[in-house]
């Protein structure tokens, strides 16, 4: 008695599900008849408002979740993959390009450390210059703990004022480091605390 009387509910519950999908087909069937597509029922668009593609809308969603990750691990993450010739014991810092010469340039030619991101701009999308700043800052600070010799491609005390290597060089000078001139290409950082 009991199976029947479940299979009587499940066959009443299919009756119910056919009958609403003949009804669906009903009204599909004479709305195409009729040639009135329910596209054509929506209001038209506001003039003055232009649509986008999709691909030229602004991703918002990644904005907000790198916004939620950039904890502490996120910048050492930065830091550690944009280190260069990370077995090296030197580092070299100074402007990207200024006068001829680059901090990259003078790393490669003593096989030093340096710092470049692969995707600068898609990296740094949406951080301020203080997070920029905290990415670098961390890249010094993952440096100077494994005791590299510090050299600098440019004069560090005329470092281009706001610039990123002027912040490197009052940094180090803050953790108690002092400058001189190695030759005539490059100058060097010295450990001196108070």
């Amino acid at each position: 008695v009991g199976l029947l009387t479940h299979l009587g509910k499940m066959v009443k519950a299919f009756g119910k599900a056919v009958r609403k999908q003949r009804l669906r087909r009903i009204w599909r069937d004479a709305d195409l008849h009729r040639q009135t597509l329910l596209e054509d029922t929506a209001p038209s668009r506001v003039d003055g408002l232009e649509l986008k593609a999709a691909d030229t809308v602004p991703n918002k969603v990644d904005d907000v979740a790198r916004a939620v990750t950039r904890d502490q691990s996120w910048f050492d993450d930065v830091a550690f993959n944009a280190t260069r010739n990370p077995d090296s014991n030197r580092l070299v810092l100074g402007h990207f390009a200024r006068e001829g010469t680059s901090y990259q340039k003078v790393a490669s030619h003593y096989e030093a450390s340096y710092f470049k991101v692969d995707d600068w701009n898609s990296v740094t999308k949406g951080l301020s210059n203080d997070e920029i700043w905290r990415i670098n800052e961390t890249f010094l600070d993952q440096q100077v703990m494994q005791g590299k010799q510090v050299l600098f491609s440019h004069n560090p005390l005329e470092a281009r004022p706001s610039s990123f290597f002027e912040r490197e060089v009052n940094y180090l000078q803050d953790l108690g480091y002092k400058f001189n001139q190695k030759n005539q290409w490059t100058w060097e950082a010295i450990y001196e605390p108070e």
